[in-house]
């Protein structure tokens, strides 16, 4: 009776025993080990609404350059944005198109009504009636500002 075992037989049988064992070497070492510490990692807290409508109620009240008392807070509205603009695109600027949850915050001044577009995280922006920025724009024409501030308005 012969070898019924060549030696590429041999080899590639060698080869799939050698590839199990690291891989079963891998899945055990991405396992969690029982009493280790966990990871403590948590994320960014999202602003409550109300503390969204006191930021939105300031960052108009800067912009008019009046006083807070003077804006008034008269609507506030979940929304989910379809993308990083959170509702408000400004031309010629792309946009991640992920899913923003945020808020629509309509506020009175002087008897004027601005609306305020967040996301969850606090990061606003002043929406004009035909959808579009009026506050924070981008980007800044190079030596358009020379007061030695940031160029982007920080809320």
């Amino acid at each position: 009776m012969g070898n019924r075992w060549s030696s590429g037989d041999v080899n590639l049988l060698g080869m799939r025993i050698l590839v199990g064992v690291l891989l079963l070497g891998l899945i055990t070492a991405c396992a969690p080990v029982p009493g280790a510490p966990q990871s403590t990692a948590t994320a960014m807290p999202l602003a409550t609404a109300s503390a969204l409508e006191v930021k939105a109620q300031a960052i108009v009240a800067e912009w008019l350059d009046v006083p807070l008392e003077m804006v008034r807070v008269t609507s506030n509205e979940p929304v989910e944005w379809p993308d990083t603009s959170l509702g408000c695109p400004q031309a010629g600027v792309a946009y991640a198109q992920v899913i923003m949850p945020g808020y629509r915050i309509r506020l009175e001044a002087a008897g004027e009504t601005y609306v305020v577009h967040t996301d969850a995280g606090g990061l606003t922006v002043i929406c004009g009636e035909d959808g579009s920025p009026v506050e924070p724009l981008f980007p800044v024409t190079p030596g358009s500002i020379d007061d030695g501030q940031p160029w982007l308005p920080v809320y």
